[in-house]
C-alpha cells in the first residue's frame, strides 16, 4: 500500500499523515510553516495541491527530518467510529463515503439510515477486515514503512510537539492549533459499546474511550492491532520521560 506523505523540500521536512492522529492540525501547522493561509479545511487544501504531496520519498530522503505522531489503538478506533460512522446518519448529505459504505456493509442495505451500528458491530467487522480497509482503521504501523527521525504521541501532543520542534526545526517554532478534536467528558456510561450511532447522535456528551469497551472487545482490538499497541506502548514511556 503506498503511503502519503506531505513534503517540504525548501525547509527538508517530510511528515507521514495518520488519520485519527492529529492529522488536521498537524496539516494547518505544515501549511503554517509555509506562510499558506485558506479558508479551506487543511485536508481539502493540501488535496488540491499536489506539488506538496507524494506517494513516495524523494531521492535524498536522508538529508530531510521526517516525523510522525501516533495515538492509543483503543482510543483512535472510538474516533473512528465517532467521526466517521456516527456523523454519516447525522450528516448523511456530506457523509464520509468510507463511513457509508462499512455501514451498508454491516447492515447489508442501501438505507443505512434506517437502522443504527453499534461500536461492537463495528469493531466486530473492522477487525476480520485486510491491509486494505479504510485509512481511518487501518493500522498506524502500515504508515510507518520507513525509518522516521521521531514519532511522538498524541496523548502528550503539547509536549511532544514543543519538544521536536526544539531539538529538530527550531527555525519553525510556530503554535500548533488543534482542529477536529472530538471532546470528551468524565462522565461513566457503561456499556457505551452497545449502543447505536443513532443514539449517538442524539448524546449532548461523549464518554471517554474506555466506556466502549468490554474485555472481549478490548482483546480482539489488542490482537488485531498487535504491532499499534507495541510502538504506542514505548512512544508513550519516552514522551512521559521528556516531561
Amino acid at each position: 500500500m503506498a503511503v502519503l506523505r506531505i513534503i517540504s523540500h525548501s525547509k527538508r521536512i517530510i511528515y507521514t499523515p495518520i488519520p485519527k492522529c492529529g492529522c488536521s492540525s498537524l496539516k494547518l501547522w505544515f501549511l503554517k510553516t509555509h506562510c499558506i493561509t485558506s479558508e479551506l479545511h487543511p485536508n481539502e487544501y493540501i488535496d488540491t495541491h499536489p506539488e506538496i504531496t507524494a506517494y513516495h520519498l524523494p531521492e535524498n530522503h536522508e538529508e530531510y527530518f521526517k516525523f510522525t505522531f501516533i495515538r492509543n489503538p483503543w482510543a483512535r478506533l472510538v474516533s473512528g467510529y465517532i467521526n466517521k460512522i456516527c456523523d454519516a446518519y447525522k450528516t448523511r448529505d456530506k457523509a464520509y463515503p468510507g463511513g457509508v459504505k462499512l455501514a451498508q456493509e454491516i447492515l447489508g442495505r442501501e438505507d443505512y439510515w434506517e437502522e443504527g451500528i453499534s461500536f461492537e458491530q463495528f469493531i466486530l467487522h473492522i477487525v476480520s477486515q485486510g491491509e486494505d480497509m479504510d485509512m481511518h482503521w487501518r493500522p498506524q504501523i502500515v504508515y510507518i514503512d520507513q525509518p522516521l527521525d521521531f514519532v511522538g504521541t498524541i496523548e502528550f501532543m503539547a509536549t511532544d510537539f514543543q519538544f521536536m520542534i526544539k531539538k529538530y526545526i527550531p527555525e519553525e517554532i510556530i503554535d500548533l492549533k488543534w482542529v477536529n478534536a472530538l471532546r470528551y467528558t468524565k462522565i461513566l456510561m457503561p456499556k457505551s459499546y452497545e449502543k447505536t450511532s443513532l443514539d449517538w447522535i442524539k448524546e449532548p456528551f461523549l464518554p471517554e474511550y474506555h466506556n466502549f469497551y468490554n474485555d472481549e472487545l478490548r482483546e480482539v482490538v489488542r490482537e488485531r492491532y498487535s504491532e499499534d499497541v507495541r510502538i504506542w506502548k514505548e512512544k508513550i514511556v519516552e514522551s512521559v520521560e521528556r516531561l
